[in-house]
C-alpha cells in the first residue's frame, strides 16, 4: 500500500499493482470501526489484500468489499 487518506464518507486507499496505482474506496474510519476493521492498520508499505468489483469505466478504480493486512 503507498499511501491512505481518511475522508468523512469513505476511505481512499492506494495500492501498487505491477506499475501502476490504483485506488481502492473503502466505508468511512467510523464504520470500519462499526465493522470491526482497526482503520489504524492502514499504513503506507503494508501489504493488503482486497476484495471487491472494479469501476466499470476506469479500471484503476476498485471499490472493495473486504480488505485484510497481510
Amino acid at each position: 500500500m503507498l499511501r491512505v487518506a481518511f475522508a468523512d464518507n469513505h476511505t481512499l486507499v492506494v495500492v501498487r499493482v505491477l506499475d501502476e496505482e490504483h485506488s481502492v474506496f473503502l466505508p468511512a474510519r467510523p464504520v470500519l470501526n462499526e465493522a470491526g476493521f482497526n482503520p489504524d492498520l492502514l499504513q503506507p508499505q503494508v501489504i493488503v489484500s482486497v476484495e471487491g468489483y472494479p469501476h466499470k469505466v476506469d479500471k484503476l478504480k476498485f471499490w472493495a468489499t473486504g480488505l485484510s493486512v497481510v
